[in-house]
């Protein structure tokens, strides 16, 4: 036995000091496939994600299906577990790792995947640091190692001091809140955490930690992991894989959306590979287009520019939720301003026409409208002008919506007529599914926090459209009503 530990000497120093070289003795099964085979260690992606890992204590990852990114987690710990108490450079004296599933029986299956690929591992290995307990929820090694599995109920892993945890699909964890805040005492300052989901809507814990509204997970590090990012996913395999899916679940589990809607989506040929593009630059010297919703609770800016491929280029947005009018604008003017300058860019606004007659803000400022309170703030002369005003129904849209689905078609040069910024999340998760028709007794899009992001860019495109004359009116002439006995007769 010593003599063959020494032979391996060599390797083991290296295990214990490099995960993805541990890595090229593991073999995963793939459930889906039916197959057994090597981990992945050549994907870029997964050593990136493990480097993020190492360097924050708390992680978070939004992530697409199929992306290996609970297996990197659970083998993070197994590796761990065997090298520690070995006293080699790289390891730990003592090494506790746990993870939390939505029930017993992923529990158990989480342990059996960590079981499973000690045992095909070679016997050299083993021998290094013997598994001494195996049982369905729990790992123990013989230098000290341990892997635990928890059921995410109430009482979860409170009490326990753990090196490392995985919550495994967190946002369908209905205990996932109790099982955090009982969890994060027990790290200490050296316990690492991970938390990995795909999207279950936006009433669960993981979505709160995620978008982390008001600030209280600030320490979080965050990264999303789109089914692209993994080199074997192309355009036949996504087809394959979401065959059979409704859009919503295919939105959730591989598009990375938080909205769990019914309805059917307004824009259902917005993709995020086709409209959505990772960074847009301002065009010197051409108008800056700002679409406005006023709103009561959600208002809502979209920063727009027509290239010269005569498409519509979104590089920002501005949202908040139950603020005063005149501070909504002092932030719409203080990111405008900080994105391009005003005296190399024209500022055209494009505003819901009832802003020429409302007032929405709660405080006195001397302004009589909303348009007032714009120009008021953004000077005396800016250009302020009214968007369609009728959005229409599912069945007979309005200029707005028939403005917007125009935009959004591929044209013949293979372009569509709107890309946005990556950064313009409340667009791009309403368009991916948040903004839809109600399922049952309604006819117009919801008025949700995502229907006025959109509503502003249709006031936008509606306003431009008509301004630069791409919107012209009908030239067929109307057949006059007839009058019958002094009245007009239908």
């Amino acid at each position: 036995m010593n003599s063959l530990s020494r032979e391996y000497d060599h390797e083991w120093r290296l295990i214990c000091q490099d995960l993805f070289y541990f890595l090229t003795y593991v073999k995963t099964e793939d459930e889906e496939a039916g197959e057994v085979r090597d981990f992945p260690v050549n994907f870029e992606y997964l050593h990136q994600i493990n480097k993020e890992i190492d360097e924050h204590q708390k992680t978070i990852i939004l992530k697409s299906r199929r992306m290996m990114v609970s297996w990197l987690g659970i083998l993070r710990q197994l590796k761990q577990a065997i090298t520690a108490g070995t006293g080699m450079p790289g390891t730990q004296d003592v090494f506790r790792g746990a993870t939390s599933s939505t029930d017993e029986v992923l529990a158990k299956y989480m342990i059996e995947r960590a079981t499973k690929v000690y045992y095909a591992l070679p016997e050299w290995l083993k021998r290094r640091n013997p598994l001494v307990t195996d049982n369905v929820l729990f790992m123990r090694f013989e230098k000290g190692g341990m892997l635990q599995a928890f059921p995410a109920k109430k009482s979860g892993a409170q009490g326990f001091g753990f090196t490392e945890y995985l919550f495994d699909e967190m946002a369908w964890q209905e205990q996932a809140r109790s099982a955090w805040h009982g969890l994060l005492p027990t790290l200490g300052a050296k316990g690492r955490m991970l938390a990995v989901s795909t999207p279950n809507g936006k009433l669960n814990f993981f979505a709160k930690v995620w978008h982390n509204e008001k600030g209280n997970f600030d320490d979080i590090h965050r990264i999303k992991l789109h089914w692209t990012q993994n080199p074997e996913h192309d355009e036949t395999w996504y087809k394959a894989a979401t065959a059979g899916m409704e859009d919503q679940e295919i939105q959730a589990k591989f598009e990375l959306s938080f909205s769990h809607y019914a309805g059917d989506r307004v824009w259902p040929k917005f993709e995020r590979r086709t409209h959505i593009v990772e960074d847009t630059k301002v065009i010197l010297n051409r108008p800056m287009l700002l679409g406005w919703d006023f709103g009561f609770h959600f208002p809502a800016v979209n920063i727009w520019q027509y290239n010269s491929l005569d498409q519509y280029v979104g590089h920002r947005e501005v949202n908040a939720f139950d603020i005063d009018f005149i501070e909504f604008i002092e932030i719409v003017k203080e990111t405008s301003h900080a994105l391009y300058n005003p005296r190399h860019n024209a500022e055209i606004h494009f505003v819901d026409p009832a802003g020429f007659h409302r007032y929405s803000s709660r405080s006195a400022s001397g302004a009589c409208s909303d348009v007032d309170e714009i120009r008021r703030q953004f000077g005396r002369n800016t250009q302020i002008r009214p968007g369609a005003m009728q959005s229409g129904s599912r069945g007979n849209e309005g200029p707005r919506l028939k403005a917007m689905r125009r935009v959004m078609k591929l044209r013949k040069d293979g372009r569509p007529g709107l890309v946005v910024n990556e950064r313009m999340e409340t667009f791009i998760e309403g368009a991916l599914g948040g903004y839809c028709y109600p399922e049952k007794g309604g006819e117009e899009p919801l008025k949700n926090e995502f229907g006025h992001s959109h509503e502003a860019a249709q006031y936008m495109v509606s306003g431009h459209q008509k301004l630069i004359g791409l919107d012209k009116p009908s030239t067929q002439q109307r057949s006059r009503p007839k009058r019958i006995s002094g009245k007009i007769g239908l």
